[in-house]
């Protein structure tokens, strides 16, 4: 019963995205830029049940909350989901809290938009700039 309705959340788009294991003031101090983006097409996944991989793809950024962001910096992004994370989907707007791997972005946490979770993230990006 409880492996069902996790596979019917992460079919509907509703289950953990990727990071969820790491707790946001962690995932916001290891990151060098965290944006607010759409996912528009991803190049492609590999990996299959619970390890995936999507690595490169076209976002539609619509706000910058920490750090900057270079044109085209995103296109190279590589997203890892495993156990019962689900990648971002086509057409959905999340929060990607970014850091550097090996000449390329790498997701260390990704968040749905909600205003609870923008709030969120912006006090913990706020906070970590008095330190």
């Amino acid at each position: 019963m409880i492996l069902t309705t996790v596979l019917s959340l992460t079919l509907l788009g509703q289950g953990n995205l990727p990071g969820s294991d790491k707790s946001l003031d962690l995932a916001v101090e290891k990151s060098r830029i965290i944006v607010v983006a759409e996912l528009e097409t991803f190049r492609f996944i590999i990996g299959s049940g619970a390890n995936l991989l999507m690595a490169g793809g076209k976002f539609k950024t619509s706000e910058v909350l920490k750090g900057k962001l270079k044109d085209g910096e995103m296109t190279n992004l590589s997203i890892s989901a495993s156990g019962p994370e689900r990648l971002p989907n086509r057409g959905e707007e999340c929060i990607f809290l970014l850091d550097d791997y090996v000449n390329r972005l790498k997701a260390v946490k990704v968040l749905n938009k909600t205003d609870e979770n923008l709030q969120a993230v912006k006090r913990a990006v706020g906070a970590e700039k008095k330190l």
